[in-house]
């Protein structure tokens, strides 16, 4: 096996200390409103339709901007992004991920100019930014990269759906599986994304509206 295959399993690994578990990719706020588990192969479907793309192309802008190390490139990376995701409580879960990833590359004491670079600027970077410039250091390939994005957001579905619904394992392989299906489609879409002004900026109303709800509760398993 080659270095970039192996480094991109290794990023694709729930056991990654980036504390990813701990979010279920939006699920947990869709279960509490009513979501059914006849729905949740759906909800898996909508996230890659529209949540999903504007992440994995950031991803891919971030991975090919790793190799410029200019730091004027990420905040106009980062202001896209933000411009195209209305939730304050999604932006919140993606700065969170992004910094422990970006925390994890820094530990792993990677020479890379790009994890420098992203480090001093002023805020965490969001999740796709720095899952991109991560896999550029650890020499995995932009689409694998991309890849990984999507493959963990359906993963995050699938192991809260684990602990919120009455499914089984299997269940829930099977719905990732048939989803996989369609994440060749959003990595090319996100290819042929040139600059951030090219980012797509799909919205999801209903879950915007529910990850917002859900930072009012109380008693949850789950970060959105």
């Amino acid at each position: 096996m080659n270095t970039s295959a192996f480094n991109a399993f290794l990023l694709a690994d729930s056991r990654v200390p980036t504390g990813a578990y701990s979010y279920s990719s939006g699920l947990e706020p869709a279960v509490i409103a009513g979501l059914q588990v006849d729905e949740v192969y759906a909800f898996m479907r909508a996230r890659l339709a529209t949540i999903t793309p504007l992440e994995c192309s950031a991803c891919v802008l971030a991975w090919r901007m790793a190799a410029a190390q200019t730091a004027a490139d990420y905040v106009a990376l980062e202001r896209a992004i933000a411009a195209r995701s209305p939730s304050a409580a999604q932006r919140h879960v993606s700065h969170t991920l992004g910094r422990a990833l970006l925390l994890l590359a820094q530990s792993l004491q990677l020479d890379s100019a790009g994890i420098r670079t992203l480090a001093a600027l002023a805020a965490p970077p969001s999740r796709g930014t720095a899952l991109g410039v991560l896999g550029h250091a650890l020499g995995v390939s932009e689409a694998a990269c991309a890849e990984v994005c999507c493959y963990e957001d359906l993963q995050g579905i699938a192991a809260a759906a684990l602990k919120l619904l009455p499914v089984t394992p299997a269940q829930a392989t099977r719905w990732v599986l048939d989803a996989g299906t369609h994440v060749a489609a959003v990595v090319a879409a996100a290819q042929a994304v040139q600059e951030p002004a090219q980012l797509p900026a799909v919205c999801a109303p209903i879950m915007e509206f529910q990850a917002e709800q859900h930072t009012l509760r109380h008693r949850r398993l789950f970060h959105a």
